[in-house]
């Protein structure tokens, strides 16, 4: 849906729009295995909690963003805390 928006607000290519979609899937694999790991030591409450300002940080670095980099990070970051729900 956003594709298009996407590509003439960045002006990035195929190959770019689809590095956007992986970032999400970059993070959120490895730190599946992670989450569990730190949700056994630390607890449930602390690590959801850092876990949903990382996701509510990306979000919002997503939204307010102009830079192709920026958008890779923010994406990053989203998988990141979504993994941990």
């Amino acid at each position: 849906i956003l594709t298009a928006q996407l590509r003439a607000t960045f002006s990035i290519n195929e190959e770019q729009l689809a590095l956007i979609g992986a970032m999400y899937f970059y993070a959120y694999a490895p730190f599946q295995l992670v989450s569990g790991i730190l949700i056994d030591r630390y607890g449930v409450r602390k690590v959801l909690m850092i876990a949903s300002l990382i996701l509510t940080f990306g979000s919002f670095l997503f939204t307010q963003t102009d830079s192709i980099y920026a958008v890779y990070c923010s994406r990053f970051m989203i998988g990141l805390g979504s993994a941990f729900a």
